[in-house]
C-alpha cells in the first residue's frame, strides 16, 4: 500500500469503517460455519425409518433439535456471533455521535486514538484471517477465543474514540462526554424468539438482558430525577444570595430572647423580672367585684 494508502488508513474515520467491516467479515464466516456444520452433524432423536435413533434422512420433517432461523439455513445461536455484531454497531454509532457533535476533526482523529484503533483493526484482520482458513479447511472453530476477541475490540475501541472526543470537546459548547450507545441491535441472520430447538439457554440470555434493560432504565430514572431535584432546589433563588433558603427552604425559627441584667449584675430571666401594674379603669355605672378591689 502506497503512502497515499497508509495516511488515508491512518485517519480515524477510515479505522473505524474497516473495523465495522472486519466485525461483519468475521459474523458472515462464523455464519457460514454454522450453517455447514449443522448441515454436517444434524441427527435425529427419532426416525420411522429406522425405528430409533440414526441420521436424518432427506426429505424427513420431524424437529431435528437445531434452532434454524426462518430462512432455514441452520445458523445456530452463539455468544460469538452475538458479541460480533454488536461490536461493529457500537464501534461505528460511537463514531456517528462524535462526528456529529465534533465535526471534522473527529473524524481526522488524534494520535492516540489512530493508534488505538490502528492495533485493533490489526488484532481483528488476523481474526478474520484465521476464520477464513478454517472455513475453508473444515477446521473446528473456537467459539470462545471469537468472543473474547470481540469483546476486547469493541471495548478498546469504543474506549479510544470516548477519550478523543473528551480531548477535542474541551473548549467547545458540547458536552464533555459521549454518550455512548447501550441500546442491543436487533439480530438479523436468526430468530431470537419461537425457535422448535431452544433447550433454555437463550431464555436464561434474554432473561439477563431483560434485567440490564430494566437496570440501565432505572439508572436513566434516577439520573433525571437527580436533576429535576437539582433544578427544583435552585429555581428562583440564587444560592450565594440566599443561603437559607436554599437550605431550609423556609425562614428559620427566631432565636430566644437574650436575658436583660439587673442592677447587681446578675441575669434575670423575662419570667423573673417584674410585671408593670396597669391600674383598671372604672366604667360608670359599674361596681367593681371583690377581685377587682382587691388588685386597685
Amino acid at each position: 500500500m502506497g503512502m497515499d494508502g497508509q495516511q488515508e488508513l491512518e485517519r480515524v474515520e477510515v479505522l473505524v469503517d474497516n473495523l465495522a467491516g472486519s466485525c461483519e467479515t468475521a459474523l458472515n464466516l462464523c455464519a457460514s460455519w454454522s450453517a455447514r456444520f449443522a448441515a454436517e452433524n444434524r441427527y435425529r432423536t427419532h426416525s420411522r425409518r429406522d425405528g430409533g435413533y440414526g441420521e436424518r434422512y432427506e426429505g424427513d420433517d420431524d424437529d431435528d433439535g437445531w434452532d434454524l432461523d426462518k430462512s432455514g439455513s441452520g445458523i445456530l445461536k452463539c455468544a460469538a456471533s452475538t458479541s460480533l455484531e454488536i461490536s461493529g454497531y457500537r464501534i461505528r454509532s460511537t463514531y456517528q455521535i462524535g462526528l456529529t457533535l465534533i465535526g471534522g476533526d473527529f473524524a481526522e482523529g488524534d494520535v492516540e486514538c489512530r493508534v488505538t484503533l490502528s492495533r485493533q483493526f490489526d488484532h481483528m484482520l488476523q481474526r478474520v484471517n484465521r476464520l477464513r482458513e478454517a472455513v475453508a479447511k473444515r477446521w473446528p472453530l473456537n467459539l470462545n477465543e471469537i468472543y473474547l476477541s470481540s469483546e476486547s475490540v469493541r471495548i478498546y475501541s469504543v474506549r479510544a474514540l470516548a477519550l478523543q472526543y473528551r480531548r477535542l470537546a474541551f473548549g467547545r459548547p458540547v458536552p464533555h462526554e459521549v454518550p455512548i450507545p447501550r441500546v442491543m441491535v436487533p439480530t438479523k441472520r436468526f430468530s431470537w424468539e419461537d425457535d422448535p430447538g431452544d433447550d433454555g439457554d437463550d431464555d436464561a440470555d434474554e432473561k439477563r438482558g431483560g434485567e440490564e434493560d430494566v437496570s440501565n432504565q432505572k439508572a436513566r430514572e434516577a439520573v433525571g430525577f437527580d436533576s429535576q431535584t437539582a433544578v427544583w432546589s435552585t429555581a428562583g433563588s440564587d444560592p450565594k444570595d440566599e443561603p437559607k433558603a436554599a437550605a431550609f427552604g423556609s425562614e428559620p425559627p427566631s432565636p430566644p430572647l437574650t436575658p436583660k441584667a439587673s442592677s447587681s449584675g446578675v441575669a434575670v430571666s423575662a419570667m423573673e423580672q417584674p410585671q408593670a401594674v396597669i391600674p383598671l379603669l372604672r366604667l360608670p355605672g359599674r361596681e367593681l367585684g371583690e377581685e377587682e378591689k382587691t388588685i386597685q
